[in-house]
C-alpha cells in the first residue's frame, strides 16, 4: 500500500483495519512476526490512508495495553507506559503512530482498545477453544495463576454493533486539550481512544464452570502459575464510549453464558470439519498439510519413511521453506496435524484424501514418472470407509484422474468414491503465502457431489474473495502444465534478449521494463539470470512436450525453451570463461549462491549444477557460499570448498560470480571484499548490482544482459 511520491487520490471514506498479529503468546516465541506486522504493517495502512484522503481510519487497540497498571476499571486516560508483553508495546505503538497521522496530515483516527473478544470463531489457540478441546477429550485443561483471574468478555456481535457506530462518527480535535490537561485519550488533532467491553467481569473459574455446563462434562484442572506476559485482571471503563457508541452493559453471566454458546457451537462446528488425509510428506504434500490443518481441519499425512516421520513428529521438517516451522509446531501442539505410516486408519477415517507424491520425468523419454502415484492409488482404494473424495494434488499429465479412478474401482469395486485434480500452484520460497493467499484454486471434478467437497475444504480462501475455477479433471491438470511452460517460455525469452541486448548494446532491463508496461505483457517473470531451474519448470516442461508428441500435437514454442534454457547456462560458462580472460585454469573462484533461486535449500536442476562442472575441469579452484543449500549441494558437486561465512569465501580470489540472489548478497560491503580479494573480477549473473557502482568500488563488472565494465582478466 505504499504510494511514495504520489499525489493525494481519492479512496475509500472510511477504513477499518483489524488486522493484526495477535496474541500475547506467540509475541514470546516469534517477536519479529510482530513488529513485521503490527508495525510495519500498520505503518503501510496510514500511508494509504494519507494518500487516499481518507474521512476515518478506526483500527484495533487491545486491552494488553494497560500492562502492569492495576488499577480497576481501566480507563482510556490512564498510563499505558509500562507494557508487559511485546504484543502489548505494538498495540500500544499503533495508538502513537495514528496520533502523529493525525497530528501531521489532519485525518481522523479512532483507536478501540478491545477486551477479550469471544465468539464462534476465533484463534484455535485461544483458551475459549483449547479448554472446550481438550474437556470434550478427556485431557487436562491448563489453568494458570491457579484460577485467579477475571476478564471482561466482549461478544462479537457487540464489537461489530460498536464498530458501525464508531465509523461513522470520526474523531474530531478536542478544543479543551492544552497545557496542563492532556488527555491520552484525546488531542488537539482529531484522535481518539476508546475501551470496547462490558465493564463488567467473569471470573476464570466461573466461565471454566459455564463450560462444562454447556458440554455436560467436568473439566479435569491443570493448576500452573501466572504466566509471562498475562494481565491478571482486565475490566474496562466504558464511559468515554458513549451510548451511541455501544451496546447497552448485559449482565455478566447472562453475556458469559452468551459466549460460551457462542464458543462452543464453533469448536463442534470445527469438530465436524474435514478429516484430511495426504499421502506424501514432500514439498507439497507437507505445505499443504500444515495449511490445511491451520484452517481449523484435522489432517493426517501419511508417509512410508519412518526416520522422516519422526522427525515430523518432532516439528522438524525435511526442507527449508520460510514460515513453514512455526505452523508445523503449532498445528501440531494445536492436535490438528498428525503423521503416520498407517494407511487404513487415516484413510478410513478421511473425507478428502490427497495424493501428494513425486512424478520426476522418467528415465528416457522426459514423461512423468507416476509409479508413485499409481501406487498410492493402489494403497488408498482398500481403505475407503464412506463417501471419499480422492484429489491428485501431484502435477499429473492430462488423463491422470481417470487412470488413478480406474486403478481403485478396479481394486474396491463397491467403494462410495470420485477422483478429483486440484493442481498446486507453490512457488519455493513463499509457499505458506501462496497457498494461504493464491490467484485461483483450480478444481476438477465430474459431479456436484465431488465439487461440494472441495469447495468446503477451500471455503475459507473463497471467503477471503479468492476465485474458485471449477472444471473437468483434464482441463485441471492442463492448467498446471500450460501455467508452468508459459512461465518457463517469459523467463527464456528475455534470457534470450538478454544475448541480443550483448551484442547490440542495450540495456536488457530496460527493454524489460518498457515490455513490462504493457499491461498485455506484465513485470511478472522479465527478470534475466543464468536460467530456469527447480522440481516444477524443467520436468513439467519435458512432460508437457511428451503428451503433445503422443497426441501428434507438437509444441514447438515449448520445445524451443527447453533447449534455449540449456543454452543459457552453456553461455553463463562462456561469459564466466571470458571474464577470467579466456582460461579458468588455476583461478580462485568465489561462488555467491547455489540453489536454484533464493529461500530454499532445493538444487534440483539448479544452473550451478551445469555451470561449475566445466569450470572444475578447466582447473579452477571454487570456494562456494549459500544460506541454505550447501549441505544438499555438497551430495551433487565434488571438488568444491563449502564456506560458512562470506569471508572465507571471498578472501584471496580471483573473481566473485553471484549465481543466486539471496538477500544476504544484495547488500555486500563491495569494498572490502575488493580489499580481500587477489583478483577484482566480479560476475553478476543476476544483475543485482549497478555497474556505475561496481567499477567505483574498483571491480571489472560483468553482467547479463547490460554493457560490461572494466577489462577482462590478464
Amino acid at each position: 500500500m505504499r504510494s511514495r511520491g504520489c499525489s493525494p487520490m481519492k479512496g475509500p471514506p472510511h477504513v477499518v483495519n483489524l488486522a493484526a498479529q495477535a496474541g500475547v503468546r506467540y509475541s514470546l516465541k516469534n517477536p519479529h512476526a510482530y513488529i513485521d506486522a503490527n508495525i510495519v504493517g500498520f505503518l503501510n495502512i496510514l500511508e494509504g490512508c494519507r494518500y487516499w484522503d481518507i474521512a476515518h481510519l478506526v483500527y484495533t487497540s487491545s486491552s494488553s495495553v494497560y500492562g502492569a497498571n492495576m488499577q480497576l476499571p481501566f480507563r482510556v486516560d490512564h498510563s499505558v507506559d509500562h507494557p508487559i508483553s511485546l504484543y502489548a508495546a505494538t498495540k500500544k505503538s499503533n495508538e502513537l503512530m495514528a496520533h502523529c497521522y493525525s497530528h501531521l496530515y489532519g485525518f481522523p483516527t479512532t483507536g478501540l482498545r478491545f477486551f477479550t473478544v469471544c465468539g464462534p470463531w476465533g484463534r484455535p489457540d485461544m483458551a475459549f477453544f483449547a479448554f472446550t478441546r481438550n474437556i470434550l477429550a478427556d485431557k487436562p485443561i491448563d489453568v494458570f495463576n491457579f484460577g485467579k483471574h477475571r476478564r471482561d468478555f466482549t461478544y462479537i456481535d457487540d464489537i461489530v454493533e460498536a464498530l458501525v457506530r464508531i465509523l461513522v462518527t470520526p474523531a474530531a480535535p478536542n478544543e479543551a486539550w492544552f497545557g496542563e490537561n492532556q488527555d491520552p485519550a484525546t488531542s488537539s488533532a482529531p484522535y481518539r481512544l476508546y475501551n470496547i467491553g462490558n465493564n463488567r467481569t467473569v471470573d476464570l473459574e466461573d466461565y471454566i464452570g459455564l463450560l462444562e455446563k454447556a458440554l455436560g462434562k467436568k473439566a479435569k484442572r491443570n493448576l500452573l502459575p501466572l504466566r509471562e506476559g498475562d494481565v491478571v485482571d482486565t475490566m474496562a471503563d466504558v464511559d468515554e464510549s458513549s451510548e451511541r457508541f455501544r451496546p447497552s452493559p448485559t449482565n455478566p453471566r447472562e453475556g458469559g453464558n452468551r459466549a460460551i454458546r457462542g464458543v462452543v457451537s464453533g469448536v463442534l462446528r470445527r469438530k465436524r470439519g474435514l478429516n484430511i488425509t495426504i499421502i506424501g510428506t514432500g514439498y507439497v504434500g507437507l505445505v499443504s498439510g500444515v495449511c490445511f490443518a491451520e484452517f481449523g481441519n484435522q489432517v493426517v499425512c501419511v508417509d512410508v519413511d519412518g526416520h522422516k516421520l519422526g522427525n515430523l513428529n518432532q516439528g522438524k521438517a525435511p526442507f527449508y521453506e520460510p514460515g513453514l516451522h512455526d505452523l508445523l509446531s503449532r498445528n501440531i501442539e494445536a492436535g490438528r496435524l498428525h503423521f503416520s505410516s498407517d494407511f487404513s486408519a487415516s484413510v478410513g477415517a478421511a473425507d478428502i484424501v490427497l495424493i501428494a507424491v513425486g512424478t520426476p520425468p522418467r528415465r528416457g523419454d522426459g514423461h512423468a514418472d507416476l509409479s508413485h502415484v499409481f501406487e498410492a492409488a493402489r494403497m488408498i482404494a482398500p481403505h475407503l470407509v464412506g463417501y471419499t473424495v480422492v484429489v491428485d494434488k501431484s502435477t499429473v499429465p492430462v488423463g491422470t484422474a481417470r487412470q488413478v479412478h480406474r486403478i481403485i474401482r478396479n481394486m474396491n469395486p463397491t467403494a462410495d468414491f470420485d477422483v478429483a485434480a486440484n493442481p498446486e500452484f507453490l512457488r519455493e520460497g513463499s509457499a505458506i503465502s501462496d497457498f494461504m493467499h493464491p490467484d485461483r484454486v483450480i478444481i476438477g471434478v465430474k459431479n456436484a457431489r465431488a465439487e461440494a467437497s472441495l469447495r468446503e475444504l477451500y471455503r475459507p480462501l473463497h471467503l477471503a474473495k479468492t476465485p474458485l475455477l471449477i472444471t473437468n479433471p483434464e482441463t485441471a491438470e492442463l492448467i498446471k502444465y500450460t501455467s508452468n511452460a508459459f512461465l518457463a517460455t517469459k523467463i527464456t525469452f528475455i534470457n534470450e534478449i538478454s544475448a541480443l541486448c550483448e551484442a547490440v548494446g542495450a540495456d536488457v532491463h530496460a527493454v524489460a521494463q518498457g515490455m513490462g508496461a504493457d499491461n498485455r505483457i506484465g513485470y511478472e517473470s522479465l527478470q534475466v539470470g543464468p536460467g530456469y531451474g527447480g522440481s516444477c519448470l524443467p520436468k513439467d516442461t519435458l512432460a508437457l512436450i511428451r503428451t503433445a508428441r503422443d497426441r501428434d500435437t507438437p509444441l514447438r514454442i515449448v520445445e524451443a525453451v527447453v533447449e534455449a534454457n540449456m543454452t543459457q547456462k552453456i553461455r553463463m560458462v562462456k561469459k564466466i570463461r571470458q571474464a577470467l580472460g579466456g582460461n579458468e585454469a588455476g583461478k580462485r573462484l568465489a561462488v555467491l549462491g547455489l540453489t536454484f533461486k533464493p529461500e530454499t535449500d532445493d538444487m534440483r536442476e539448479a544452473p550451478t549444477l551445469t555451470i561449475l562442472p566445466p569450470l572444475l575441469k578447466g582447473g579452477a579452484q571454487i570456494r562456494a557460499h549459500d544460506p541454505r543449500g550447501m549441505e544438499k549441494a555438497r551430495n551433487l558437486l565434488e571438488g568444491i570448498h563449502y564456506c560458512e561465512d562470506l569471508n572465507e569465501a571471498t578472501v584471496g580470489v580471483d573473481a566473485v560470480i553471484l549465481l543466486t540472489e539471496w538477500n544476504a548478497y544484495r547488500a555486500l560491503d563491495l569494498e572490502r571484499i575488493r580489499k580481500i580479494m587477489r583478483g577484482n573480477v566480479f560476475i553478476d549473473l543476476r544483475n543485482v548490482y549497478e555497474p556505475d557502482r561496481m567499477k567505483e568500488a574498483g571491480f571489472a563488472y560483468f553482467c547479463v544482459g547490460r554493457p560490461d565494465l572494466g577489462p577482462k582478466m590478464d
